[in-house]
């Protein structure tokens, strides 16, 4: 069968209780979010109403109609936006490197030192415990350097477009699964305190962020199995990825 034209169609999400006929405007490669009463004429410029005939979505949608974005289009934007952020987090923590880059240079001297020193004899669980001693502190505040980043990049760009940069350019963006429409302050520190939270454990503790260091793992595979495309993240704050263009 060919693709339908630009142009309205009959609504195909479920119609509301004492709602009247809807069509939604289909841009010629998936739905949009534009819907009208069928009965009026559409906005001007656009498709005159075809009143049958609507071409399915493919592949999972929203409950309104709207097409999933694919794991590799979620994948590419977060590995953009990630490069973007590593490097303004580099930039923020500079002067933390450098400090532990000096203790932990001191310890591998007073190591060496042992090392070379005539009957000397070196302990390796010492070294090993001063070293993680001075690294101990740049990872963690990292860590949350890199949450915090996170959360502000997020709630700028979600709130304010509905997509990243990094999901602009693949054309992909984020919405709440259930309506179209801005998200909520509340809605996106949801979603990046479950996708980016881990990091904050190792201000409690290294060996329990270290332990569950996998689950940002899980939580970018899990949409390769859930049926409606959605990470934990998603699931945790009701949001849909979605396609936009």
């Amino acid at each position: 069968m060919t693709q339908a034209p630009p142009g309205w169609f009959p609504d195909p999400a479920p119609p509301t209780p004492g709602q009247p006929p809807m069509v939604r405007y289909w841009d010629g490669h998936q739905w949009t979010e534009h819907v009208q009463p069928s009965e009026t004429r559409p906005m001007y410029g656009a498709p005159p109403v075809r009143p049958a005939g609507f071409p399915p979505a493919a592949g999972p949608t929203t409950p309104d109609g709207v097409p999933l974005a694919g794991w590799w289009h979620r994948v590419a934007a977060f590995l953009l936006d990630s490069i973007v952020l590593s490097i303004a987090s580099s930039i923020v923590t500079l002067p933390l490197q450098l400090g532990a880059e000096h203790r932990m240079q001191d310890v591998l001297d007073r190591y060496q030192q042992q090392l070379d020193g005539s009957g000397a004899t070196s302990d390796f669980g010492t070294f090993l415990g001063d070293y993680l001693d001075a690294l101990g502190p740049i990872l963690r505040w990292s860590l949350v350097v890199s949450f915090l980043l996170w959360l502000v990049y997020s709630e700028i760009f979600l709130r304010t477009k509905g997509a990243t940069p990094g999901m602009m350019v693949l054309g992909i963006g984020v919405r709440l699964r259930a309506t179209p429409g801005q998200l909520r302050w509340s809605t996106i520190f949801v979603r990046v305190l479950v996708q980016q939270g881990v990091g904050l454990l190792a201000l409690l503790s290294i060996p329990l962020y270290l332990a569950l260091s996998w689950f940002p793992i899980l939580d970018g595979l899990w949409p390769l199995w859930n049926k409606r495309r959605q990470a934990i993240h998603d699931i945790a704050a009701q949001t849909n990825v979605v396609r936009t263009r």
